[in-house]
């Protein structure tokens, strides 16, 4: 993910006015005065332009000769998109926790590598998931919950591992199952890094109604990974509209 951003402007009163964009313009002209992006919202005076941009489209914005994406946009055909800065944002990192990270928590890692890929934002992400425990270090997901997952077009992946103390102090939000995974690591956060963003996932299920655990369908039937998958399904799209409300996406 890229942000684009300019100086608008109204701005810039003062300064000389800018030269029609030519042919040879690119990411030379990055803070030439009197630029301005073509569409976002204002920031301190200046505009703020944020999308999946790739590279190879990036550059064609910055030069309207090279293959015509940006011709006829505001700031590139009339010269006033002088300077631009590309900056790469660093992924939003997320981590889903359960006892054995062989059901819940892989359910949850590709439940919601879906739900992001489905709104563009992939490329904003990193997506793990981990247990408390390492009774299962090494074991692939649950057949039972593959199997779950796959009749819906999800594809579970990964080999289980315990969580770490580094997890704690890499990952921006930590996603636990229920109230046993919340103490676990509320208790390793409180050792290793007291800010840690520590979830119960089903904080964000609008359906919960006061019961936030993801009940552990291990020793159950099929029925139970059903059940739990979509308690997971309809929390992980409350988890990225709770993360859209606190970060750029």
């Amino acid at each position: 993910m890229l942000l684009l951003i300019g100086t608008n402007n109204e701005s810039n009163a003062g300064d000389s006015a800018p030269r029609k964009a030519s042919c040879g313009d690119g990411p030379s002209t990055v803070n030439r005065p009197g630029a301005a992006v073509l569409h976002g919202q204002r920031l301190d005076g200046r505009w703020l332009a944020t999308g999946p941009l790739r590279n190879r489209a990036t550059r064609r914005l910055l030069n309207p000769c090279a293959g015509g994406l940006g011709r006829g946009l505001p700031g590139v055909d009339d010269g006033s998109l002088l300077g631009i800065e590309m900056t790469t944002l660093e992924p939003i990192k997320v981590l889903f926790v359960c006892l054995g990270n062989i059901c819940r928590s892989p359910m949850a890692e590709a439940v919601f590598r879906s739900v992001v890929r489905d709104d563009g934002t992939a490329d904003r992400f990193e997506i793990d998931s981990a247990g408390t425990s390492g009774y299962h270090e090494g074991e692939a997901p649950d057949a039972r919950a593959q199997e779950v997952a796959r009749r819906r077009g999800i594809t579970l992946t990964g080999r289980s591992r315990p969580i770490t103390d580094d997890d704690l102090e890499r990952f921006d939000y930590v996603i636990v199952m229920d109230a046993n995974n919340l103490r676990d690591v509320s208790a390793l956060a409180e050792r290793v890094n007291p800010d840690a963003e520590v979830h119960l996932l089903r904080e964000f299920d609008p359906e919960a109604h006061g019961d936030l655990d993801v009940p552990d369908p291990y020793y159950g039937g099929e029925a139970g990974f059903e059940q739990v998958q979509d308690m997971i399904e309809r929390s992980c799209v409350g988890l990225l509209e709770h993360i859209r409300s606190e970060r750029t996406l």
